[in-house]
């Protein structure tokens, strides 16, 4: 078991896959190809944690995760995966102008028609 702040994965590059992935994600596009959308913000991932959100992976700067252990382990815990990122590329990522240092992917919920037995 790893403790609160040894990540699977550290980015420091723009060529990263998992970067541009989440880069991919601002668009519509983006969005539909993943099938996932990004949550910012301290108050707006703890809110998805407790909504028990499909999360896929928590993506925070070093120094939110110094201050912040038990948020990644409680993620960690429902099952994401923990990402860190160079505080330069998260800006760069980021939907706000000073980034809280901690973002996360969900999956898109999957919505289907109902098949219509004599059209509309």
């Amino acid at each position: 078991m790893k403790h609160a702040g040894e990540f699977m994965l550290e980015i420091n590059s723009k060529t990263n896959k998992t970067y541009k992935m989440l880069s991919a994600l601002h668009a519509k596009k983006g969005r539909q190809e993943h099938g996932l959308y990004t949550v910012e913000g301290l108050k707006s991932v703890k809110e998805a944690l407790d909504a028990a959100a499909a999360i896929q992976l928590l993506v925070v700067t070093k120094a939110f995760a110094q201050t912040h252990p038990s948020l990644l382990k409680r993620a960690e815990n429902n099952g994401a995966s923990l990402c860190c990122l160079d505080e330069d590329l998260f800006a760069k990522i980021s939907d706000t102008k000073t980034p809280a240092g901690v973002l996360c992917t969900i999956k898109l919920p999957q919505h289907t028609m109902p098949a219509l037995k004599h059209g509309l």
